[in-house]
């Protein structure tokens, strides 16, 4: 599935296509893949959109578990905001597979007054091609990870729009600070947060779901402070606890069932 995605983007863009590493995966590494599949009695996967990309190539359903990971609310925690301005904020590999470019796009046209983008996270675009947006975001490379607290805490909205994505972490990370999201069904969005409660999913490469939900946000800001109260309980409620908890119990059934 993440191979097929990345392919139809790189026909979209071809500009970007060497920057969408799944297109020039080497033949051994997907038979290699495939191997593993087959040889594997039980499969744990983070989230609905990895299940369903193991569906697509023939892995049956009762021969996968969909267990999400953990929040980080030990060491990720909401702080205040030390300022007024409304900034939108995407954290993780500024990369095509990610969809900022979708995100620049709907940012560049929603032109919002007292706001700002903020990306923040290596850039692995085709070198200069971020140039033809430098004016309508502030970028930011990568940062220690202890240090990503202070970001997420300076933004009033995650904007994740990854195209394929086994586990978003940094969706977590926003929540255990506090901070909704905006992501797709195409990461562990879906698996982690109910959507206009804790933040929204919208449509993967949809440029105009972005910049209804972004200008929602910008509208609404006692809402928006709502979204994110009620992100932290949830991300309270993902505890890492719970995914060990979760994980033996379906090991030990699943033992059972195989031995008994």
């Amino acid at each position: 599935m993440s191979c097929d995605i990345q392919a139809e983007e790189a026909e979209r863009f071809p500009e970007l296509a060497p920057a969408l590493q799944a297109v020039q995966e080497p033949v051994w590494k997907i038979e290699r893949k495939e191997q593993e599949l087959q040889l594997a009695d039980h499969i744990f996967v983070a989230s609905s959109i990895t299940q369903k990309s193991l569906l697509n190539v023939g892995v049956e359903l009762e021969k996968i578990s969909v267990i999400p990971y953990g929040a980080p609310i030990d060491y990720f925690h909401p702080q205040p905001k030390t300022d007024k301005l409304f900034r939108a904020l995407f954290v993780g590999c500024v990369a095509p597979r990610k969809g900022v470019h979708y995100l620049l796009q709907a940012w560049k046209e929603l032109q919002l007054a007292d706001a700002e983008l903020l990306l923040v996270g290596s850039n692995s675009f085709p070198e200069g091609w971020l140039e033809r947006y430098k004016d309508i975001f502030h970028y930011v490379p990568s940062v220690p990870h202890a240090s990503l607290n202070q970001y997420y805490s300076a933004g009033n909205v995650l904007v994740f729009p990854s195209l394929v994505e086994g586990f978003g972490l940094v969706l977590l990370e926003a929540m255990a600070c506090g901070i909704p999201v905006i992501t797709t069904p195409n990461t562990a969005g879906p698996d982690i947060l109910t959507d206009g409660v804790e933040g929204f999913v919208v449509p993967i490469r949809n440029v105009e779901a972005l910049k209804e939900k972004l200008e929602w946000c910008y509208c609404h800001p006692q809402e928006l402070a709502e979204m994110g109260r009620a992100a932290r309980l949830k991300a309270e409620q993902l505890t890492w606890g719970l995914y060990r908890q979760r994980l033996a119990s379906q090991v030990k059934d699943i033992l059972s069932k195989k031995f008994n």
